[in-house]
């Protein structure tokens, strides 16, 4: 199975993980990324994480699956680019309403990574897509 079928086909729930400058550690939800030419796309608010990976490029995405097999993956990330294109953003964003366009005035970004390395969710078995 490639990444891009993990993700698409996939439920679960992830977790983006990053650190500022000083190494004070940030988690917060976030949905399943878009897999590009091999690099994990996800579309973030100007907030925490967003600061942090401006300081320090390093992140990890922990996804756990809805599955009863209790399964998910570990991607280890280095910031790429950033694009605040209202028109690049809002083809990759999954939730598109206009109540939420609304409610949510923040700015939007479409932040690329690379993918250094991916292990499982438990040990530390590299896995291959």
């Amino acid at each position: 199975m490639k990444l891009e079928q993990y993700f698409e086909n996939g439920k679960g729930m992830g977790v983006l993980a990053t650190a500022d400058r000083s190494g004070q550690v940030n988690t917060a939800l976030y949905a399943r990324p878009h897999i590009e030419n091999g690099n994990a796309v996800f579309v973030m608010r100007e907030r925490k994480t967003y600061a942090n990976i401006n300081e320090n490029a390093s992140a990890n995405y922990l996804y756990v699956s809805d599955d009863d097999k209790f399964d998910g993956i570990r991607m280890y990330m280095t910031f790429l680019e950033d694009s605040a294109d209202p028109a690049d953003v809002d083809k990759y964003r999954r939730r598109n309403s206009p109540v939420e366009k609304t409610l949510n005035e923040e700015r939007l970004h479409l932040v690329t990574f690379k993918i250094d390395k991916i292990l499982s969710l438990i040990g530390d078995r590299e896995i291959e897509f």
